[in-house]
Formats: C-alpha cells, structure tokens, sequence
C-alpha cells in the first residue's frame, strides 16, 4: 500500500475532520482537509472550501519558491499531506531542555525569518505557534499573508514585530528576548529594522496609554508591554 492509498482509507475515515495526524511506515504526517463547520459555525465560516482552494494555492506558491515548509506530500483540492516537522518553538519553550538549548532555538528562528525574508517572502502572523524547529531546522506554518512586492517592506516589518512581540509573550527571559532580537537584527535587511523601530516610536503613546492598566494584564497585553519597554529602552 502506497501513502496516496492509506491517506484516501484516512480521508473516508476521518472526513469531519480539519486536522489529522498518523504515521506510516515509521514516519508521522498530517492530513488536512477543508473545514466543516457545524451549527452557527456555518454562518461564521460559510467558504470554509474556498478558503482551502486559497490555502493550497499559497502552498503551491511557497513551494515553487522553495520557502521553509514542512515536506508536501500530496497536494490536491480536496486535501493536503505534509510530513511531521517536528515541535512548534513554543512547546520547547515550555520544555526541561536547557537555557542555552532554547537560546539556540530562538536563535535559528529569528536566522529563519530573515532568511525567509531575504528570499522575498513574508509569513504574516509568525508567532512561535507557527514555527516549527527539529533539530536545528527550521519550518514555517500557517501563513497569513502573501508577499507584495509594492508593500514587501511593510509586510517584512509587520513579520519583525510580530515575532519579537511572540517572543516576548512566551516563557522568556528578558536576556532571551535581547538576544533573539540581536539575532534577527544581525541577519535582517536593516532598513526593515529601521521601519519597525519608527513604527514604534509612532505608536509608544499606546504604551504610555495603556500603561496604568499593567497590573491588570493578561499574557497578551504583558507582551506588548515588554515589547514596548524592550525596543523603546535598547533602541530608542
């Protein structure tokens, strides 16, 4: 039996299903199909089809480019096999390895981006939900967004600043964060780095704004708070 074969049996088997992993011939994949929204959730995701038509063509994109993604397997309009990549960086974060381990970790993402970046693609939304790492390689998941060339700085600059503010919502020290964010900086085109920090400068009044309300704070506010406070006394 071949894995096109096995994953049509899982396919019939598990066809309700978004999400599916299984393993075959000693190595793990996931299946993903189209959603099938049950109940209100028909009316809140109503293209839910549609919506994997769009996703199989940004991975068809990404792979003709030669982006960072786990290994595809089979593609087609009715499912997506992609082979294990590993742990995404927040389950090692959350992990008994080492300090230095999970410094490493950081390290390659933030090396990872910039590459991604240098290549003329952008993640959109590249929180450390979305990267998976397996020893010491590097895969991307999940992307929001494709890349424009008239907008590409913009879009790199927004990647930048979402990864920083991921990793400063993670279980990080602050020298974790300084050292991530020197990492990414060392590799990343600087006029990306230099759009960011004016970004925010822009916007710091948030912080100052939204400050009183620190003690209140829930994990996604505190990292934007550490954000501000990381980027605003380092580099501004």
């Amino acid at each position: 039996m071949t894995l096109a074969d096995y994953v049509e049996i899982l396919q019939a088997e598990h066809r309700m299903e978004r999400v599916y992993s299984f393993e075959f011939e000693g190595k793990s994949y996931w299946l993903k199909q189209p959603e099938h929204p049950h109940g209100i959730q028909r009316l809140l995701k109503p293209f839910s089809r549609a919506a994997f038509r769009r996703e199989i063509q940004r991975i068809k994109w990404l792979i003709l480019h030669k982006a960072p993604i786990p290994p595809v397997k089979i593609i087609n309009s009715h499912y997506l096999v992609m082979e294990d990549a590993g742990h995404n960086v927040r389950f090692w974060l959350e992990s008994d390895i080492t300090a230095a381990q999970k410094q490493r970790i950081l390290d390659d993402c933030a090396k990872a981006l910039a590459d991604l970046h240098e290549h003329g693609i952008v993640h959109g939304r590249p929180l450390l939900k979305d990267i998976l790492w397996q020893d010491g390689k590097v895969s991307f998941i999940d992307f929001e967004a494709v890349s424009h060339s008239h907008k590409l700085i913009w879009q790199k600059m927004r990647d930048a600043l979402l990864f920083i503010y991921g990793v400063c919502r993670e279980k990080t020290t602050p020298a974790q964060i300084q050292r991530t964010i020197d990492t990414f900086v060392c590799y990343e085109d600087s006029r990306v780095w230099h759009y960011a920090l004016a970004l925010v400068k822009k916007y710091r009044f948030l912080y100052y704004l939204l400050l009183p309300f620190k003690p209140l704070a829930k994990t996604d506010l505190l990292a934007f708070y550490v954000l501000f406070e990381t980027l605003l006394t380092k580099f501004l």
